[in-house]
């Protein structure tokens, strides 16, 4: 009896191995996680720039949008750690500076970010350090400050100056906003991810943070999700996903922010389509932004799931390469798809 067993088992793992049965349906309803949105939204752009892998994506249309649509996704991919010579795409962001002639210190300084995430460009990120932070309101001061916490030296002014700055800039109700008496959702979730690096050692710098906390999670709404301008987005619950995990908070499980049972990250994930990309109100179909920013603050709280640093910090980290990190999690899979089996066989022939 035990070799008829071992023969029906052999037979079922070939011919389920083979796609010959369905998958249980224990397996296919696995619950969306972080790895799972950066995935499918790098999957569904490379099919809608007809891409065949990651590679060539970035080689060819994110090389392409340089300065326009991709350099989000390249911080990104970046921040996820994926193995790539990014050389091409740097000399093509390079050329859209020059050629356009920035003159907003905000894109400016996003440039110089990403440069400096790349490790590239050093002259134009230190002119850049050297000329625009704190020069086009409060915005220009968290770029300024990403720049400074990654070890980027300015002549016109200093990391303590610019915490200063946004510090003396929190409104009352312990938010911070691009203009008027009120706290955003956004605005406060970006300032609090670039003061997150001192919020452990700065008193000054802990209470502000404590109070932007206190703003963010009384802000947030029954389905997990939160507001700007009176519209609920992905984006604003992709920013706190942001801020949160920069500050070392879980956002999946703080009880200040799950209201209801429901995270930012669940209400955001209401957002994702069949496609693997997201739309900026329910119903109406993909988004550029709500797709690029579900995809990195999704690459941040799979940072902190493993224990690295913020979005914004560019350090070196032990972060494998995707690639890899896939077999292993294939790996897994199929080693629990046959005990599964397994287990049904030995109950189905017990007693036989």
């Amino acid at each position: 009896m035990r070799l008829y067993k071992r023969i029906i088992c052999c037979c079922l793992c070939i011919l389920l191995a083979g796609g010959a049965l369905p998958l249980p349906a224990v397996f296919a309803d696995v619950p969306v996680d972080a790895e799972t949105v950066i995935e499918g939204v790098l999957d569904w752009k490379c099919r809608a720039a007809g891409a065949a892998d990651w590679d060539a994506l970035i080689d060819g249309d994110l090389t392409a949008n340089a300065g326009v649509t991709a350099d989000w996704y390249i911080l990104g991919l970046k921040q996820y750690g994926y193995a790539h010579d990014y050389t091409g795409f740097s000399a093509a962001l390079k050329r859209f500076a020059d050629a356009n002639e920035v003159e907003s210190p905000v894109t400016d300084e996003r440039i110089a970010l990403l440069f400096t995430c790349l490790g590239t460009e050093p002259e134009y990120v230190s002119a850049t350090a050297d000329s625009a932070i704190g020069q086009l309101g409060i915005m220009s001061y968290v770029y300024g400050l990403h720049l400074l916490n990654n070890g980027v030296a300015s002549s016109l002014t200093t990391a303590s100056d610019v915490v200063k700055a946004l510090l003396e800039r929190q409104l009352a109700d312990g938010g911070w906003a691009v203009m008027g008496a009120y706290g955003d959702v956004d605005v406060t979730a970006m300032t609090l991810a670039a003061l997150a690096p001192y919020a452990s050692s700065d008193n000054d710098v802990k209470a502000a943070a404590d109070k932007a906390l206190g703003f963010l999670s009384s802000r947030q709404l029954e389905n997990g999700g939160f507001k700007t301008y009176g519209q609920e987005s992905p984006e604003s619950a992709a920013q706190v996903i942001v801020a949160l995990t920069s500050l070392g908070i879980d956002p999946l499980t703080d009880p200040a922010f799950v209201k209801n049972g429901h995270s930012a990250f669940d209400a955001m994930l209401t957002y994702r389509l069949e496609d693997g990309s997201f739309e900026h109100a329910h119903g109406k179909g993909g988004n550029h932004t709500a797709t690029v920013q579900a995809f990195y603050s999704s690459v941040a709280l799979y940072r902190f799931q493993n224990g690295l640093p913020g979005l914004y910090l560019f350090g070196e980290s032990p972060l494998t390469k995707p690639g890899t990190e896939r077999l292993m999690a294939l790996l897994k899979q199929l080693l629990a798809f046959f005990v599964f089996w397994r287990r049904l066989l030995e109950n189905l022939f017990v007693n036989v």
